[in-house]
């Protein structure tokens, strides 16, 4: 069998399992659920997010939920607010909303903007567009009848949507008509009449009043609705600290329909996917993100298996290429199909080490094998060699794309410009040197220096996965200290010896000064690296 001949699946989680009933199986054979991740405590409602760097699989597992916890594709749904909500969308959601003046820090008070009630209706419009396209997944009646009315989905509407889902809003007050029939006496709310037609009242007030109708709904069938693509990135200061503020308040109003739904019993999940990251950039804005995510939600991380080949990682790969063997096929196609050293390194350090410990970076590893060697027999030796410039350069394409959530993209080329060429090891102070010598010749270089600490780029590119430590401590140098995110050292020791990602070297033309004579010379790489 040729390695082209494996169907090793998609890198991207949305393009391998789709929710339109194309067949999942492969899918699920291959499938394999996280050691730390209960299914039924996304039932219960006692999780409801999942996050996770980029490529750690969390469009997979939330892909995965949605299918194992409502088969029937008509009876879920699945948003991608990266690209579902365009830009025009989010700048019209944000003119709707308005200003207000908020507590950003304890005692200080702002100008900011505020999207959970409009995010609360978002997701109680999701809720009566399932429930308007199943009919018989609820029990037809005046509580029914009011909620689809109120949600603009009904013969009549009481106002002028915007956005498709949203009340138009006239200073954080919508507009009702009495021409419906809902005015007064159907809602129990405190209108301020305008005329003899219409009247205005709350935005926040009506969403909770909905809130509670949705409560009493008779449900038949269980709804499900999933959020994905919780990402920011940044353009502009200004759309970047909106969309932030988005996100944040996305993650609150799913917080808040969850318990309430919960604490009524109704047989709705709402669950969402978050790039670690965003949750990191959100925690500057003063609100309790990161303490919702991490009470609720799961964090989905591959580094706490110990390496070797039955970690979890490989196993996804072994899966993946059995569902391509023969029924029949009884052995183990990782050792029958990979040489098992690679550059004098035992498999699972080359594959491991050398990646962020992500699902997403053995595919790409094994994928552009597949490109470039298409007729071997085996990913061996000179295969992975050959193609491991491309691997790297595409890994650094990951890293940029998770700095996109902080750093402008001239900062970021000013961030690759700092590390082209650098030294497999270094300390901070001859980064800044090398820093201040490369901005002689680049005004971009001057102003990220400006605006940002090296230290704080180093502590993010460690958060990352990119960089960490290496140096020798104890009382003759002998003791090793090599610190790495995936290895659970929380934080990086700025003050010591760093190296970028083994990785990483090629795409930015490190300088591996321990390639060659490393092991006579008793310096040799660590356990890991």
């Amino acid at each position: 069998m040729k390695i082209s001949e494996f169907a090793l699946g998609k890198v991207d989680g949305k393009e391998e399992f789709l929710l339109d009933g194309s067949n999942p199986n492969l899918f699920f054979d291959a499938f394999l659920l996280p050691e730390n991740i209960s299914i039924d405590a996304f039932e219960s409602r006692e999780s409801y997010f999942i996050s996770g760097f980029r490529g750690t699989g969390k469009t997979s597992l939330l892909r995965y939920i949605i299918w194992t916890s409502q088969p029937n594709r008509k009876l879920r749904s699945i948003v991608l607010f990266k690209s579902d909500i365009a830009e025009e969308q989010r700048l019209q959601m944000s003119q709707q909303v308005g200003m207000s003046i908020a507590e950003h820090d304890s005692g200080k008070m702002g100008i900011a903007q505020d999207y959970k009630s409009a995010w609360m209706w978002f997701v109680l419009h999701k809720i009566a567009e399932l429930m308007q396209t199943n009919p018989a997944a609820f029990a037809q009646n005046d509580i029914s009848d009011k909620f689809l009315r109120m949600m603009g989905l009904g013969e009549t509407s009481p106002f002028r949507k915007v956005l498709g889902f949203l009340p138009r809003l006239e200073g954080a007050k919508v507009r009702i008509t009495a021409d419906t029939g809902l005015f007064r006496g159907d809602l129990d709310l405190n209108f301020e009449k305008s005329d003899s037609t219409t009247a205005t009242v709350s935005f926040s007030e009506l969403v909770n009043f909905v809130c509670r109708i949705a409560m009493q709904i008779e449900l038949k069938e269980k709804l499900v609705i999933g959020i994905d693509e919780l990402e920011v990135f940044f353009f502009q200061e200004e759309q970047h600290s909106r969309d932030l503020a988005m996100v944040r308040d996305l993650v609150f109003a799913v917080d808040r329909m969850n318990r309430d739904l919960r604490a009524n019993e109704q047989p709705i999940l709402v669950i969402a996917a978050i790039r670690r990251e965003v949750v990191d950039a959100i925690g500057v804005l003063g609100q309790e993100v990161n303490r919702v995510v991490h009470d609720r939600g799961v964090t989905l991380a591959w580094h706490h298996s110990q390496r070797s080949l039955k970690h979890p990682l490989i196993e996804m790969v072994r899966r993946k290429m059995r569902a391509s063997l023969p029924k029949e096929y009884s052995g183990d196609p990782i050792e029958e199909f990979f040489d098992q050293r690679i550059d004098e390194e035992p498999l699972d350090a080359f594959l491991l080490d050398r990646s962020f410990y992500r699902p997403r970076d053995l595919m790409w590893r094994l994928t552009y094998a597949q490109r470039a060697y298409p007729m071997d027999s085996k990913f061996g030796n000179r295969v992975l060699r050959e193609t491991e410039s491309d691997y790297s350069s595409q890994l650094w394409s990951e890293v940029e794309y998770e700095l996109s959530a902080t750093y402008s993209s001239s900062e970021i080329q000013a961030i690759a410009s700092i590390f082209s060429g650098i030294k497999r090891v270094f300390f901070l102070g001859e980064l800044e040197t090398i820093s201040s010598n490369k901005a002689k010749y680049s005004l971009v270089m001057q102003q990220f220096l400006v605006k940002h600490s090296l230290a704080d780029l180093c502590n993010t590119l460690y958060s990352h996965g990119a960089l960490g430590n290496d140096f020798r401590t104890g009382p003759t140098g002998n003791v090793a200290r090599n610190r790495w995110i995936f290895r659970r050292d929380k934080s990086l020791v700025v003050d010591q010896r760093m190296t970028l990602k083994p990785a990483l070297r090629k795409a930015l033309s490190a300088i591996d000064v321990r390639r060659r004579g490393a092991r006579s010379s008793g310096q040799g790489r660590g356990r890991k690296s």
